[in-house]
């Protein structure tokens, strides 16, 4: 089953945040390789006591032609059965332009999907701001920059070709949650100023 967890809004036909898939009909996307293994980790390491301990997660990186063209990542339910466990899907262009910190933020995305049960509505707004905060926690709590997540959005709205109005719409509504919710936290102040970070090897 897909989570229909989109933290990037893409071409609708490949990565598009629609209906749940059930398992024995998950997408399967071609030219993928794992990727991202040590964040991936410092992620899950960073979320030991805010996330279900039985999730089990891979990473992996979509190098299939339209892959190079957006800026997308995806949370499956893996087709074998295993419980509790979920493959996440970068495309490349994510792999290659976001920093280690902002791929850190979009896995931290990601996972507070799951730690959030399905409470809302899967892929609407109110979904993706509550993994927004879920993301901000636990960079805040590892003592890393929750302006990364920004950032990340940030990167997604400058490249409203391939997003639809009411897309960019939404993620200006997430940036601006986002804010607020760091205001409330007391924690860095929100802007858009770069973050340096290495890229993963």
């Amino acid at each position: 089953m897909r989570h229909g967890i989109c933290f990037f809004a893409a071409i609708a036909l490949l990565l598009s945040c629609g209906p749940a898939l059930s398992a024995q009909n998950a997408v399967r996307l071609p030219r993928t390789i794992p990727c991202c293994r040590a964040e991936m980790q410092w992620v899950i390491a960073a979320a030991r006591d805010t996330a279900p301990e039985s999730i089990n997660l891979r990473v992996f990186e979509d190098t299939s032609p339209a892959a190079k063209a957006v800026l997308a990542v995806n949370t499956y339910e893996r087709a074998d059965g295993t419980p509790h466990a979920y493959d996440i899907y970068i495309t490349l262009k994510a792999v290659k332009e976001l920093s280690r910190s902002e791929l850190r933020a979009v896995l931290a995305h990601e996972l507070g999907h799951l730690a959030d049960h399905d409470a809302h509505a899967p892929g609407s707004l109110e979904s993706e701001c509550a993994a927004d905060r879920f993301a901000v926690r636990l960079l805040l709590n590892a003592g890393a920059n929750p302006l990364a997540l920004l950032v990340a959005l940030g990167k997604m709205s400058r490249n409203a070709v391939f997003y639809s109005r009411s897309d960019v719409i939404e993620i200006n509504v997430r940036i601006a949650r986002i804010k607020a919710f760091l205001r409330e936290k007391g924690g860095k102040q929100a802007s858009h100023r770069p973050i340096h970070a290495n890229k993963p090897a």
